[in-house]
C-alpha cells in the first residue's frame, strides 16, 4: 500500500476498517474479545471462515484502491471499510 501513500498506522487502520465491517468490531475490540495482547495478531485467532472472508475483502479493497487511485491513510481506510461492507452484504445474502 506504499504506492498509495498509506503509512504509519495506516495499514492497521485499514485492517481495522475491514474487521469493523466484517465482524462488527475494530481490531482492538476483537483482540480484547479473544484474549489477545496488543502484540498478537487478530488473524492468528481467526477460524478458517473468518480468515477467508478477511483475505477476500483485502483483495477487493486492493483492487478498489488501485481503481480509484486512492492516496493516503484516510481514503484507503474508507475504501477498505466499504469493501468489507460489500463483502459482508454478499455473504449475508448467500448464507440466508
Amino acid at each position: 500500500m506504499q504506492e498509495h501513500e498509506v503509512s504509519g498506522y495506516g495499514i492497521a487502520l485499514c485492517s481495522s476498517g475491514i474487521y469493523q465491517a466484517l465482524f462488527g468490531a475494530p481490531a482492538a475490540q476483537l483482540k480484547a474479545q479473544r484474549g489477545l495482547t496488543n502484540r498478537e495478531s487478530v488473524r492468528d485467532a481467526m477460524n478458517s471462515e473468518e480468515l477467508a472472508f478477511s483475505t477476500v475483502t483485502e483483495v477487493v479493497a486492493r483492487q478498489c484502491i488501485a481503481a480509484n487511485d486512492d492516496q493516503g491513510n484516510s481514503p484507503c481506510y474508507n475504501t477498505c471499510k466499504r469493501a468489507g461492507q460489500d463483502v459482508r452484504g454478499v455473504l449475508v445474502k448467500k448464507l440466508e
